[in-house]
């Protein structure tokens, strides 16, 4: 416990909590023949706490992505196979306790891992209070974050590069029939005009306009 607990950068006061959020439920019912001794409750607590501290950090980071947008980033990273992967690099995969039946496999399995990596967001939760899991969850999780891997559209993308500028869209132009309409609308950084984009609708105009500027950024990097 003295090594894991270097690796993670705290000490628990209650080490009684570290070593729950460790124990899986076959070594529980091995052990004691009470599942309520593995790490399944603080799992249940853990998973609110992970899931509030990365809402939290998306909606401060990214103060200019819409709901959609942090609704697919909480979901990329709340997923099972991310909190698996954090809990290798934290090293839980070998201090996890397992029973006879989940030893040969267990500790390679993504279920286990996330569940784990639950666990002890729960136990430092209750070991040291919401200030210090949030600074832990700093240190440890944001960043493992890359946006750059997130499937967005241009105008999503252009939301994560210009996060705390000013910018928006206006229609410059609208041309046509109203039954095929083609509007023209610019984009303004910080009140200036840097691009424009044309389409049949406001929507895929005001993708076209991010897709210019951030060719152009592109090209000047």
């Amino acid at each position: 416990m003295r090594e894991l607990q270097k690796k993670l950068k705290i000490s628990f006061r209650r080490k009684d909590l570290l070593e729950r959020a460790l124990t899986h439920p076959s070594y529980a019912h091995e052990q004691t023949g009470d599942r309520r001794m593995s790490y399944e409750r603080l799992e249940f607590l853990g998973d609110a706490v992970y899931e509030m501290l990365l809402r939290e950090y998306f909606y401060e980071a990214l103060d200019q992505a819409d709901e959609g947008m942090l609704s697919k980033l909480k979901n990329r990273y709340s997923s099972g196979a991310f909190m698996a992967e954090l809990a290798r690099k934290l090293g839980l995969d070998r201090a996890l306790r397992l029973g006879h039946s989940e030893e040969s496999e267990g500790r390679a399995k993504t279920s286990i891992l996330a569940s784990t990596f639950e666990a002890l967001m729960g136990a430092l939760y209750l070991d040291r209070g919401l200030r210090r899991c949030r600074r832990w969850f700093r240190i440890h999780v944001v960043p493992q974050i890359d946006l750059s891997k997130i499937p967005f559209d241009a105008k999503s993308r252009l939301n994560i590069r210009l996060s705390g500028q000013s910018f928006e869209y206006r229609i410059l132009a609208k041309e046509g029939e109203d039954h095929r309409p083609c509007f023209r609308v610019g984009l303004y950084v910080e009140g200036e005009l840097v691009a424009s984009g044309e389409a049949g609708s406001k929507k895929q105009a005001e993708v076209r306009a991010a897709e210019a500027y951030l060719e152009a950024l592109k090209k000047k990097s």
